[in-house]
This record gives structure tokens, C-alpha cells and sequence, in this order.
């Protein structure tokens, strides 16, 4: 269980990814002008992502379930994959809390600001 930071190098954002002990994204953040501004939503979701007033849940266009995780100004910090369904969608919530919990971040952008 880790939260990696990592750079899009398009838009020159730093976003992170929140994996499961299996390796599976579980949580992947908004784009974010800079590392700071990361930890500050990797700080968030470990807050947050088990009090219920933080989590947004929603049945998208397609049809599939995803959840994000909100921090105090209710802006999005993390967003879910697409789900099948509200139960599988769950299990994914439950993920994000057992993940979350790790103090393991990798910086995968170590020479960039």
C-alpha cells in the first residue's frame, strides 16, 4: 500500500495514485500545480476517506458507479475507478480506507518541482 507522486508531462501537473498491497490504483488524485499541493490531498484523503460527509458517491452517463473524496473546502482530492455496480463500488471504498492508511509515499518525481 503506497501513494505514488508522479508528473503528467503534457500538462505539467502533479497528481498522485493511491495503490492497494496488490498494486491496484485504488484512488488517483486531480491534476495539481505542485508537490505540495499533492501531499496537502494525500493528507486529506487519509482524513477523510472514512467520514461519509467527505465522499461523494455517483451513477455516471454510462451507467457505472465511482466515488470521490472531498477535503474541507469541498474540493475533489480523489477520485475512484468506474465500477459495475454500488456493491463492487463499496469494496472499493473499503480499499481506499485499508490504503490509506500507509505512511508509504513515493515520490517518482524526485528532480521536479
Amino acid at each position: 500500500m503506497k501513494f505514488e507522486i508522479f508528473k503528467n508531462k503534457r500538462n505539467k501537473k502533479f497528481y498522485f495514485n493511491l495503490k492497494s498491497r496488490n498494486g491496484q490504483v485504488v484512488l488517483t488524485s486531480e491534476g495539481q500545480p505542485n508537490k505540495a499541493t499533492v501531499k496537502r490531498c494525500i493528507t486529506a484523503v487519509q482524513k477523510n476517506c472514512t467520514d461519509e460527509k467527505w465522499i461523494e458517491t455517483k451513477v455516471n452517463k454510462k451507467g457505472t458507479h465511482t466515488f470521490t473524496i472531498l477535503n474541507s473546502k469541498n474540493n475533489i482530492v480523489g477520485k475512484s475507478k468506474d465500477y459495475n455496480s454500488m456493491t463492487t463500488m463499496k469494496k472499493g471504498m473499503k480499499a481506499v480506507v485499508r490504503a490509506s492508511a500507509t505512511d508509504t509515499i513515493i515520490d517518482l518525481t524526485a528532480s521536479d518541482n
